[in-house]
Parts: C-alpha cells; sequence; structure tokens
C-alpha cells in the first residue's frame, strides 16, 4: 500500500513539472492524429466498397460517405470541447483549480489508447481488404440494402476485434479522463469520476432523446 502510494505521489510530482505548453502540444497531436486516423480508416472501407458495387450506387454511397464522415469528425469535435467545458464548469462547482489550457492539453493526450486502437484498426483494414466479400456489396440495390452489405461484408472476426478494441479504447480514455482531471484540476478521483460520469451521462440522454 505505502509503495503505491509512493508511486502516486512521484507521478503526481512527475505530472506537475510538464508544462502546460508541452502539455497542449502535445496533446493537440494526440487529436490530429486521431482524426487523421479516422478519416483514413474510413476511406480504406470507402475504396473496398465503392470498386464494389453498381455504376448507379455509387453516387448515393459517395454523398452518404462524405457526409458521415463529416459528421464523425464535427462528432468528435463536439465531444471534446463540450467535455473540456463541462470539466473546467465541474471543477470550479467542486472547489477545484480550473486550469483551461493544463486541461485541454491533458484531456487531448487521454486520447492515445484510441490512436493506438486506430492504428491497428488501419492494420486489419489494410491487410484484410482483399478477403472482404463483395458479392452482397454488387447485388444491393438501394441504399438500405447497400449499408447492410457493408456490415455484412465488414463483420468477420478480425473487423470484430478492432471495433472491440476501439470500445475498449475509449473506456480507457475515460478512465486516463478522470485521472487527468484529478491532477489538473485538484480533484480527489471520486470528484473527478463525477466530472466524467455526469458528462458521458448528459451524452447518453442527449443521444436518447435525439434517436
Amino acid at each position: 500500500m505505502n509503495l503505491a502510494l509512493r508511486f502516486d505521489q512521484a507521478l503526481d510530482t512527475k505530472f506537475k513539472k510538464v508544462e502546460t505548453s508541452d502539455l497542449v502540444f502535445y496533446g493537440a497531436l494526440a487529436i490530429c492524429a486521431h482524426l487523421t486516423l479516422l478519416i483514413v480508416n474510413r476511406f480504406l472501407i470507402f475504396n473496398v466498397v465503392k470498386a464494389s458495387i453498381s455504376e448507379q450506387m455509387r453516387p448515393f454511397y459517395s454523398f452518404d460517405f462524405y457526409l458521415f464522415t463529416f459528421t464523425a469528425i464535427l462528432a468528435e469535435l463536439t465531444f471534446f470541447v463540450l467535455g473540456w467545458l463541462f470539466v473546467i464548469g465541474m471543477a470550479n462547482l467542486l472547489d477545484g483549480q480550473s486550469n483551461a489550457r493544463a486541461l485541454f492539453g491533458g484531456l487531448a493526450l487521454c486520447y492515445v489508447p484510441v490512436v493506438m486502437s486506430s492504428v491497428a484498426t488501419f492494420v486489419v483494414y489494410f491487410s484484410q481488404a482483399d478477403k472482404v466479400n463483395t458479392v452482397a456489396l454488387a447485388q444491393a440495390q438501394t441504399g438500405e440494402q447497400l449499408w447492410a452489405a457493408i456490415d455484412a461484408s465488414f463483420s468477420g472476426p478480425a473487423f470484430a476485434a478492432a471495433i472491440r478494441g476501439e470500445k475498449i479504447a475509449y473506456g480507457a480514455l475515460l478512465l486516463l479522463a478522470v485521472e487527468a482531471v484529478s491532477r489538473i484540476c485538484n480533484l480527489g478521483r471520486l470528484k473527478a469520476l463525477v466530472c466524467i460520469g455526469l458528462f458521458v451521462g448528459v451524452l447518453f440522454m442527449i443521444n436518447y432523446f435525439a434517436g
């Protein structure tokens, strides 16, 4: 127990020595890497699907692809910015320190597990692209059939493992966010957990009522 406490104190000391500018810089790199890989992975799927579907379905699929990709990027950025602002407000309410710049960098660095997961997903998609069953894609005649065919074509064990990896990575992101909020905002872990938990709860409520 004493060893764990000493390790935690040493980690806290080292964390506090990190310059805010470094946190912001490396955090911004993590966010940019995440968004870049998100686009790249979607383009890998796009190229496989577009080459396999009929000519009449290609305009429809292209439009949907660009729309969904733009929406995904916007959603990721909105999720991060709103989360950052929400934690700043909650830290003030819970008598913590709301260092906005350091918190921005710290929360952005929490995306490292997601970036690593996206790299693994890229490897899976790149290596498995020629093994995708494109028969259902070629036979799709409507938008509904096409999206069902895409889900079926990319549902193999490797793709399923990549999706599970992404879910685990987002779980790790939330755990790291709790730790980052605790250290940067000088809050106990329970209060930091309340901050992150409330934000996630608000997102689920919005998603539930919007859906």
